[in-house]
């Protein structure tokens, strides 16, 4: 997209969108700012939101425009959930991010299925640029009639304080931290194959991505385990974390996690719901837990990839945003 020298791009972000969102959104303003791009949060008066009071996101110092500049020059980024925003604004350009795809249908359209293909009808005359977090939402913009030269990948990174403390040493324990936000049959199955008193001595601890930094760090650095039985609705960051703190990784086969290129771990470490494998999954967990030395190895790849993501989300706004002289 053309950036001229008195382009404004805002990013538009909803406190309901949820904090991984938001935060995404902050990670994106920041970047853009350091690479001399004028970039602003743009929170709609009826959204409310106070941001700033969080201090992971107070630390980006991202401005806050209170109004819009409805002009061609423009851009407005808004999130996979928000895009029943974009008919407000006629003439600004606009990018939709598509941070998660399952998402979209969730919120927006209050749909049980998310294979709809005439969802696209309301969005296609706003002639949007399509901005992926993953690879999986890439090949769902692919089911459709969008132009290659409109869609380009936008991923986010892992919060850098999160990255910085992950490089200190520290002592695993028989914790098996897991994605507190899931409620499944699956998930209860697998907890109650844990209830025997032999399992005694394994912790299981809930973790959400609402929980303080330092908190998921003191969880992720003591874990030598990490499950999530969520739909990976896009790349789940906590994840991301519990790889970059050295803890096996273990999840499904729906969303995101389907893909190598999202979640790069072994197949064997993933599972479909279904009743029949609670009981791989729960030995799969206990095995990385008695033999963390002998598995860990095997994670080292999702390690590094969830490392070099800010460096990727750097190249990405470059290929992104190219700065040009008007004629």
């Amino acid at each position: 997209m053309d950036v001229y020298d008195n382009t404004v791009i805002y990013i538009l972000t909803l406190e309901s969108a949820g904090l991984e969102t938001v935060h995404s959104c902050h990670q994106l303003c920041y970047k853009l700012r350091r690479f001399r791009y004028n970039a602003k949060l743009f929170i709609p008066l009826a959204s409310g939101g106070n941001f700033e009071a969080n201090p992971d996101f107070a630390k980006y110092g991202c401005e806050v425009a209170s109004s819009l500049g409805d002009d061609p020059r423009n851009i407005l980024i808004v999130p996979e959930t928000a895009t029943q925003l974009l008919y407000k604004f006629q003439r600004i350009r606009k990018a939709i991010w598509w941070l998660s795809v399952n998402n979209y249908y969730s919120v927006v359209f209050r749909i049980a299925s998310w294979e709809n293909p005439n969802f696209f009808n309301i969005i296609s005359p706003y002639n949007c640029f399509h901005f992926t977090a993953s690879f999986y939402a890439k090949k769902h913009l692919e089911l459709f009639s969008i132009p290659k030269s409109q869609i380009a990948p936008l991923e986010p990174y892992v919060n850098s304080a999160l990255v910085l403390k992950s490089n200190i040493q520290f002592k695993k324990q028989d914790f098996v931290a897991y994605n507190a936000k899931i409620v499944s049959r699956f998930l209860a199955g697998v907890l109650s194959f844990f209830k025997e008193e032999k399992y005694s001595h394994i912790k299981f601890v809930p973790v959400a991505d609402n929980m303080p930094v330092n908190l998921r760090a003191d969880v992720f650095k003591l874990s030598k385990v990490f499950f999530d039985f969520g739909d990976f609705a896009g790349r789940e960051s906590t994840s991301q974390e519990a790889a970059l703190f050295e803890a096996c990784v273990i999840t499904g086969k729906t969303g995101a996690a389907a893909y190598i290129q999202d979640t790069p771990i072994p197949e064997k470490y993933k599972f479909g719901y279904e009743p029949e494998n609670v009981a791989a999954a729960a030995k799969s967990i206990l095995d990385c837990v008695n033999n963390y030395e002998k598995n860990i190895g095997d994670f080292t790849e999702y390690k590094n990839f969830s490392k070099g993501l800010e460096g990727q989300f750097e190249k990405n706004i470059k290929d992104i945003f190219v700065k040009v002289k008007e004629l």
